[in-house]
Protein backbone atom coordinates (compact mmCIF):
# COMPACT_ATOMS: atom_id res chain seq x y z
CA UNK A 1 0.00 0.00 0.00
CA UNK A 2 1.53 3.51 -0.84
CA UNK A 3 1.73 6.39 1.72
CA UNK A 4 -1.03 8.33 -0.17
CA UNK A 5 -2.94 5.57 0.12
CA UNK A 6 -2.17 5.46 3.81
CA UNK A 7 -2.55 8.68 4.06
CA UNK A 8 -6.17 8.52 2.42
CA UNK A 9 -7.17 5.74 4.91
CA UNK A 10 -5.88 8.06 8.27
CA UNK A 11 -8.01 10.87 7.22
CA UNK A 12 -11.10 8.40 6.43
CA UNK A 13 -10.77 6.90 9.90
CA UNK A 14 -10.02 10.04 11.35
CA UNK A 15 -13.04 11.92 9.48
CA UNK A 16 -15.61 8.28 11.06
CA UNK A 17 -13.92 9.48 14.28
CA UNK A 18 -14.92 13.00 14.19
CA UNK A 19 -18.60 11.91 12.87
CA UNK A 20 -19.06 9.24 15.45
CA UNK A 21 -17.91 11.97 18.32
CA UNK A 22 -20.89 14.44 16.89
CA UNK A 23 -22.97 11.35 16.76
CA UNK A 24 -22.23 10.74 20.44
CA UNK A 25 -22.91 14.91 21.80
CA UNK A 26 -26.06 14.82 19.75
CA UNK A 27 -27.78 11.97 21.95
CA UNK A 28 -29.05 12.90 25.82
CA UNK A 29 -26.53 10.74 27.51
CA UNK A 30 -27.73 7.57 29.21
CA UNK A 31 -28.54 8.02 32.60
CA UNK A 32 -29.79 11.13 32.11
CA UNK A 33 -32.37 11.97 34.61
CA UNK A 34 -34.98 14.64 34.80
CA UNK A 35 -37.36 15.02 37.77
CA UNK A 36 -40.89 15.55 37.37
CA UNK A 37 -42.72 17.93 39.47
CA UNK A 38 -43.72 16.86 42.97
CA UNK A 39 -47.11 17.23 42.00
CA UNK A 40 -46.75 14.64 39.69
CA UNK A 41 -44.89 11.99 41.45
CA UNK A 42 -46.99 8.66 42.44
CA UNK A 43 -47.98 9.29 46.02
CA UNK A 44 -47.47 5.93 47.13
CA UNK A 45 -45.19 6.44 49.63
CA UNK A 46 -42.60 3.56 48.62
CA UNK A 47 -42.57 4.58 45.07
CA UNK A 48 -42.36 8.45 46.18
CA UNK A 49 -39.03 7.80 47.98
CA UNK A 50 -37.72 5.65 46.09
CA UNK A 51 -38.29 7.97 42.93
CA UNK A 52 -36.94 11.08 45.48
CA UNK A 53 -34.15 8.89 45.82
CA UNK A 54 -33.10 8.05 42.51
CA UNK A 55 -33.34 11.42 41.67
CA UNK A 56 -30.85 12.70 44.27
CA UNK A 57 -28.23 9.90 42.90
CA UNK A 58 -28.72 10.80 40.00
CA UNK A 59 -28.17 14.52 40.70
CA UNK A 60 -25.38 13.48 42.85
CA UNK A 61 -23.32 11.78 39.93
CA UNK A 62 -24.12 14.89 37.77
CA UNK A 63 -22.12 16.83 40.17
CA UNK A 64 -19.45 14.64 40.99
CA UNK A 65 -19.07 14.30 36.82
CA UNK A 66 -18.52 18.18 36.43
CA UNK A 67 -16.71 19.15 39.67
CA UNK A 68 -14.22 16.41 38.45
CA UNK A 69 -13.33 17.39 35.48
CA UNK A 70 -13.39 21.43 36.38
CA UNK A 71 -10.40 20.11 38.96
CA UNK A 72 -8.48 18.58 36.14
CA UNK A 73 -8.83 21.49 33.98
CA UNK A 74 -6.91 23.64 36.69
CA UNK A 75 -3.39 24.93 35.83
CA UNK A 76 -1.94 22.22 38.44
CA UNK A 77 -4.01 19.72 40.71
CA UNK A 78 -1.81 21.24 43.59
CA UNK A 79 -3.09 24.75 43.12
CA UNK A 80 -6.04 24.64 45.01
CA UNK A 81 -6.92 27.85 44.34
CA UNK A 82 -6.63 28.66 41.00
CA UNK A 83 -9.35 29.47 38.42
CA UNK A 84 -10.60 26.24 36.74
CA UNK A 85 -10.16 26.41 32.86
CA UNK A 86 -13.08 24.51 31.97
CA UNK A 87 -15.96 27.43 32.80
CA UNK A 88 -18.42 24.56 33.28
CA UNK A 89 -20.55 26.57 35.36
CA UNK A 90 -24.46 26.16 36.28
CA UNK A 91 -25.48 29.60 35.50
CA UNK A 92 -23.96 29.71 32.46
CA UNK A 93 -25.64 26.71 31.24
CA UNK A 94 -29.07 27.97 32.90
CA UNK A 95 -28.68 31.27 30.74
CA UNK A 96 -27.70 29.32 27.42
CA UNK A 97 -30.95 27.22 28.21
CA UNK A 98 -32.76 30.42 28.14
CA UNK A 99 -31.55 32.43 25.69
CA UNK A 100 -31.39 29.59 23.41
CA UNK A 101 -35.10 28.67 23.47
CA UNK A 102 -36.21 31.91 23.03
CA UNK A 103 -34.15 32.12 19.59
CA UNK A 104 -35.39 28.59 18.73
CA UNK A 105 -38.54 29.41 19.09
CA UNK A 106 -37.95 32.46 16.72
CA UNK A 107 -36.36 31.06 14.43
CA UNK A 108 -38.60 28.15 13.60
CA UNK A 109 -41.47 30.97 13.34
CA UNK A 110 -39.64 32.70 10.74
CA UNK A 111 -38.26 29.99 8.61
CA UNK A 112 -35.06 30.90 9.86
CA UNK A 113 -32.53 28.24 8.30
CA UNK A 114 -29.08 30.33 8.86
CA UNK A 115 -30.37 30.81 12.51
CA UNK A 116 -31.56 27.10 12.93
CA UNK A 117 -28.50 25.55 11.31
CA UNK A 118 -26.24 27.55 13.69
CA UNK A 119 -27.78 26.53 17.11
CA UNK A 120 -28.96 23.13 16.96
CA UNK A 121 -27.63 19.78 16.08
CA UNK A 122 -27.67 18.52 12.41
CA UNK A 123 -30.60 15.97 13.13
CA UNK A 124 -32.28 18.73 14.87
CA UNK A 125 -31.67 21.45 12.34
CA UNK A 126 -33.14 18.71 9.15
CA UNK A 127 -36.12 18.14 11.11
CA UNK A 128 -37.19 21.40 11.74
CA UNK A 129 -35.82 22.45 8.14
CA UNK A 130 -38.39 19.74 6.38
CA UNK A 131 -41.06 21.13 8.41
CA UNK A 132 -40.70 24.45 7.47
CA UNK A 133 -40.73 22.76 4.41
CA UNK A 134 -44.46 21.81 4.42
CA UNK A 135 -45.64 24.95 5.34
CA UNK A 136 -47.73 26.20 2.57
CA UNK A 137 -46.09 29.57 0.31
CA UNK A 138 -48.74 32.22 1.93
CA UNK A 139 -48.88 30.63 5.39
CA UNK A 140 -46.75 32.99 7.90
CA UNK A 141 -46.23 31.80 11.58
CA UNK A 142 -45.87 33.71 14.38
CA UNK A 143 -44.64 33.23 17.85
CA UNK A 144 -43.73 34.83 20.56
CA UNK A 145 -43.59 34.44 24.65
CA UNK A 146 -45.93 36.58 26.84
CA UNK A 147 -44.51 35.79 29.94
CA UNK A 148 -41.99 34.23 31.33
CA UNK A 149 -42.84 32.20 34.78
CA UNK A 150 -39.15 30.41 35.38
CA UNK A 151 -36.76 28.48 34.32
CA UNK A 152 -34.34 25.93 36.36
CA UNK A 153 -31.25 23.77 35.15
CA UNK A 154 -32.40 20.03 35.96
CA UNK A 155 -29.19 17.90 34.49
CA UNK A 156 -26.14 18.81 34.02
CA UNK A 157 -23.29 16.34 33.22
CA UNK A 158 -20.13 16.33 31.47
CA UNK A 159 -18.32 12.93 30.12
CA UNK A 160 -14.94 11.97 28.32
CA UNK A 161 -15.76 10.17 25.29
CA UNK A 162 -15.30 6.85 25.46
CA UNK A 163 -12.95 4.56 23.38
CA UNK A 164 -12.36 4.37 20.47
CA UNK A 165 -13.85 7.88 20.06
CA UNK A 166 -11.22 11.18 20.32
CA UNK A 167 -9.42 11.27 23.81
CA UNK A 168 -8.92 14.91 23.62
CA UNK A 169 -12.59 15.57 23.48
CA UNK A 170 -15.25 15.94 26.44
CA UNK A 171 -18.99 16.64 25.79
CA UNK A 172 -21.05 19.08 28.32
CA UNK A 173 -24.73 18.16 28.18
CA UNK A 174 -27.78 20.25 29.93
CA UNK A 175 -31.39 20.13 30.57
CA UNK A 176 -33.18 23.25 31.30
CA UNK A 177 -36.68 23.55 32.37
CA UNK A 178 -38.35 26.50 31.15
CA UNK A 179 -42.09 27.78 32.19
CA UNK A 180 -43.72 30.34 29.84
CA UNK A 181 -46.75 31.31 28.36
CA UNK A 182 -46.33 31.44 24.73
CA UNK A 183 -48.48 32.75 21.74
CA UNK A 184 -48.21 30.98 18.44
CA UNK A 185 -50.80 31.77 15.49
CA UNK A 186 -50.38 31.24 11.87
CA UNK A 187 -51.29 33.97 9.22
CA UNK A 188 -52.49 34.29 5.31
CA UNK A 189 -50.05 36.59 4.46
CA UNK A 190 -52.55 37.35 1.17
CA UNK A 191 -55.35 39.07 3.04
CA UNK A 192 -52.90 39.40 6.63
CA UNK A 193 -56.03 37.77 8.44
CA UNK A 194 -54.89 34.96 10.99
CA UNK A 195 -55.53 31.34 9.52
CA UNK A 196 -58.96 30.05 11.24
CA UNK A 197 -58.14 28.17 14.55
CA UNK A 198 -54.71 28.17 14.53
CA UNK A 199 -54.02 31.06 17.26
CA UNK A 200 -53.07 29.52 20.49
CA UNK A 201 -52.01 31.09 23.32
CA UNK A 202 -50.89 28.56 25.66
CA UNK A 203 -48.39 27.83 29.24
CA UNK A 204 -45.84 25.09 29.03
CA UNK A 205 -42.81 23.80 30.54
CA UNK A 206 -40.51 21.88 28.32
CA UNK A 207 -37.22 20.58 29.04
CA UNK A 208 -34.74 22.03 26.41
CA UNK A 209 -31.54 19.90 26.15
CA UNK A 210 -28.26 20.98 25.36
CA UNK A 211 -24.85 20.06 24.22
CA UNK A 212 -21.45 21.71 24.01
CA UNK A 213 -17.74 19.96 23.07
CA UNK A 214 -14.98 20.78 24.85
CA UNK A 215 -11.17 19.98 23.82
CA UNK A 216 -9.99 18.24 27.00
CA UNK A 217 -6.19 19.39 26.01
CA UNK A 218 -6.96 22.92 25.98
CA UNK A 219 -10.18 23.55 27.35
CA UNK A 220 -11.45 25.66 24.82
CA UNK A 221 -15.27 24.76 23.86
CA UNK A 222 -17.44 25.28 20.75
CA UNK A 223 -20.79 27.05 21.27
CA UNK A 224 -24.24 25.47 22.94
CA UNK A 225 -26.21 23.74 20.69
CA UNK A 226 -29.94 22.54 20.98
CA UNK A 227 -30.74 18.87 20.94
CA UNK A 228 -34.08 18.80 21.22
CA UNK A 229 -37.18 18.84 23.92
CA UNK A 230 -36.87 16.16 26.29
CA UNK A 231 -39.49 14.17 28.66
CA UNK A 232 -39.79 13.84 32.31
CA UNK A 233 -38.20 10.67 33.82
CA UNK A 234 -40.74 8.01 34.89
CA UNK A 235 -39.75 5.36 38.07
CA UNK A 236 -39.95 2.97 35.19
CA UNK A 237 -38.67 4.54 32.07
CA UNK A 238 -35.38 5.13 34.44
CA UNK A 239 -35.48 1.08 35.68
CA UNK A 240 -35.28 0.30 32.00
CA UNK A 241 -32.57 2.56 31.61
CA UNK A 242 -31.06 1.04 33.86
CA UNK A 243 -31.12 -2.32 32.56
CA UNK A 244 -30.17 -0.80 29.09
CA UNK A 245 -26.87 0.48 31.09
CA UNK A 246 -26.30 -3.02 32.41
CA UNK A 247 -26.33 -4.69 29.09
CA UNK A 248 -24.27 -2.09 27.14
CA UNK A 249 -21.34 -2.07 30.20
CA UNK A 250 -21.25 -6.20 29.84
CA UNK A 251 -20.54 -5.57 26.20
CA UNK A 252 -17.93 -3.08 26.88
CA UNK A 253 -16.49 -5.57 29.23
CA UNK A 254 -16.66 -8.68 26.90
CA UNK A 255 -14.73 -6.37 24.06
CA UNK A 256 -12.41 -5.53 26.74
CA UNK A 257 -11.83 -9.10 27.68
CA UNK A 258 -11.54 -9.83 24.12
CA UNK A 259 -9.09 -7.54 23.13
CA UNK A 260 -7.24 -8.08 26.26
CA UNK A 261 -7.00 -11.76 25.21
CA UNK A 262 -5.78 -10.86 21.36
CA UNK A 263 -2.85 -8.88 22.85
CA UNK A 264 -1.70 -11.50 24.92
CA UNK A 265 -1.47 -14.08 22.15
CA UNK A 266 0.10 -11.47 19.80
CA UNK A 267 2.76 -10.36 22.01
Amino acid sequence: MSKAQLEDMSKMQKHALQAAARQYASKIFPGTFIPMPLSKVPKKPTIFFKYQYTRLKAKFWDAVSVVTLRWRSRPSIFAFYSKPRAGMYRSQALAAGKALHARLGQALAEGDRDTLREICIPELYQALSAAIDKRKPWERTTWSILQNHGARLVAHRVAILPPPLPKDLMVQQAVVAIDTTQSLDRVDSRNGESIPGAARVQRRTEYLALSKEWNSDTYTSGPWQVIGNVKETTLDAWQKEEENLKVMQAIQTEKALKNNIKGGKTS
